[in-house]
């Protein structure tokens, strides 16, 4: 039983994880959005 439920919070944790990381990569954009934004903000 204790097994059981370790087990099932360390899955709960990286599914959390795993959320939390897309929700950063969205806010984030893509390497290519945020280069070509550099660069309009250089010219």
């Amino acid at each position: 039983e204790y097994q059981r439920s370790t087990g099932q919070r360390r899955a709960h944790r990286i599914g959390d994880k795993q959320e939390e990381r897309s929700k950063v990569d969205d806010t984030q954009g893509s390497p290519m959005v945020v280069d070509a934004l550099k660069e309009i903000i250089d010219d």
